[in-house]
C-alpha cells in the first residue's frame, strides 16, 4: 500500500484520532514540498495563532445564557445587533485534539462574554451576566470537515498518479503536486483577498505612504464600527472618521489634522473596544506603520 493510500483508509477510519490523521498528512505534505497544506496542517495540529488565518469552517454559531440563581441557566434573547453577529462568527482557534475533545466532553461548551460586551449586556438588562453556550455538534462539524477534506485531498493526489511507494515521492510526482491548490480543499480564510465588481481591497502591504495608510486605515475602521454598540464612544469615532474623510477628499489634505484624529481613533479602539482590536491585528499593524 502507497503513502497516499494509506492516508485515505485512516481517514474513512473514524477510530484513528484526528491528531494521528494530520500527522501523516503533514509527512505527505512535506515530502511533497507543498508549503501551503504544510502551515494549514501546522496550524490544524498546534492551534491557529493568527484569527486572520481561520477557514470558514472554523467559525461556530453560539446562543446566550444568564445564570438565575433560582431557575438556573435561562435563555437570553439578544437584541443587541453587535452580540448578534458576533454570535453567529465565533472563531474556534484551539488545536485539532482539543477540538475532538470538546466534541466528545459531557460537558456543556460555554465561553465568557469579552468585557467590552459583558459589560455593555449587563447595561441593558439590569446588571445580569451572561455566557455564551455553543453546540457539541458544531465541534464533531469541525472535525469531520479536517477528516474530509484530508480525504479528498488525498484522492485528488491518487487519480494525478501521485501516490508515494515506499514512503516516498519522485521528482515527477513532486512536479505534478504542485499544481493542486490548497483553497480546492481547505476553502476561504478570514483574511483572504475580497473583490467586489473591478475594484480590489486594498491591504497593508500596499500601502506607499502615510495617506495611502490613512485610506486604509479608516476603511478597517468602518467596517469595525459597523458591529459596535452606539454609544458616545462610538459616536465621537465616527466623527472622527467623518473628520478624516473630509481631509482625505481635500485637494490637499493636512497630514497634522489627519494624524490628530486618528490618534483620537486609536485612543477609543484601545480603551474601549480593546479586545475588538485584538482579533483584527490588521488595524493595530496600520496603526504602528502610520504612527512609527
Amino acid at each position: 500500500m502507497t503513502l497516499v493510500q494509506d492516508l485515505q483508509r485512516k481517514a474513512l477510519d473514524q477510530k484513528i484520532p484526528i491528531s494521528d490523521l494530520l500527522r501523516i498528512a503533514y509527512m505527505v505534505a512535506v515530502k511533497l514540498n507543498l508549503m501551503d497544506f504544510e502551515q494549514w496542517l501546522n496550524n490544524e495540529l498546534n492551534g491557529y495563532k493568527n484569527k486572520e488565518d481561520l477557514p470558514d469552517y472554523r467559525f461556530v454559531t453560539g446562543f446566550v445564557r444568564s445564570y438565575n440563581p433560582y431557575h438556573g441557566w435561562q435563555d437570553v434573547m439578544v437584541v443587541d445587533k453587535w452580540l448578534t453577529n458576533t454570535l453567529k462568527h465565533l472563531p474556534v482557534v484551539d488545536k485539532i485534539s482539543e477540538v475532538e475533545k470538546l466534541a466528545e466532553s459531557k460537558e456543556e461548551i460555554c465561553r465568557q462574554l469579552p468585557p467590552e460586551m459583558a459589560i455593555s449586556f449587563a447595561r441593558k438588562n439590569l446588571g445580569m451576566q451572561a455566557t455564551i453556550f455553543i453546540g457539541k455538534q458544531q465541534f464533531h462539524g469541525i472535525v469531520d470537515s479536517v477528516r474530509t477534506k484530508i480525504l479528498d485531498w488525498a484522492l485528488t493526489l491518487e487519480r494525478k498518479g501521485i501516490l508515494g511507494e515506499k514512503m516516498n515521492f519522485n521528482e515527477t510526482e513532486r512536479t505534478a503536486a504542485q499544481n493542486i491548490t490548497i483553497n480546492n480543499f481547505v476553502g476561504s480564510v478570514a483574511n483572504a483577498p475580497v473583490q467586489q465588481g473591478n475594484s480590489k481591497v486594498m491591504n497593508i502591504e500596499q500601502c506607499k505612504n502615510e495617506l495611502d495608510t490613512a485610506k486604509f486605515l479608516v476603511e478597517e475602521i468602518k467596517k469595525l464600527m459597523d458591529d459596535m454598540p452606539q454609544d458616545e464612544n462610538k459616536e465621537t469615532l465616527q466623527a472622527d472618521i467623518a473628520s478624516i474623510e473630509c481631509q482625505l477628499k481635500s485637494p490637499k489634505p493636512k497630514m497634522g489634522t489627519i494624524r490628530e484624529f486618528l490618534s483620537s481613533a486609536r485612543n477609543i479602539l484601545e480603551g474601549t473596544f480593546g479586545s475588538l482590536i485584538a482579533s483584527h491585528p490588521v488595524i493595530a499593524d496600520a496603526f504602528s506603520k502610520f504612527f512609527g
